[in-house]
């Protein structure tokens, strides 16, 4: 795929979704993707869940890096 089919999939998946939840995964959520640490979750209104990962194979946790008029800060894999 390229950069604007990759856009459109994650606008068909993301625009307009309400955050509905945030919470660290489970441990068997954790142990589940062999993973050693618990990433962020966010969970939407229409029940999907947004994971961050460090690569597109899911081989590790990633942090989340927010940028907003109060600067810069990092939710991190805890």
């Amino acid at each position: 795929m390229n950069i604007t089919q990759w856009a459109t999939l994650a606008s068909d998946r993301l625009l307009g979704r309400r955050i509905t939840g945030v919470r660290y995964m489970t441990d068997r959520e954790k142990n589940d993707l062999a993973w050693d640490c618990r990433a962020l979750v966010l969970e939407l209104d229409d029940g999907s869940q947004v994971i961050p990962s460090a690569d597109c194979e899911g081989n590790a946790p990633g942090a989340l890096f927010i940028v907003s008029h109060k600067g810069y800060e990092t939710l991190p894999p805890y």
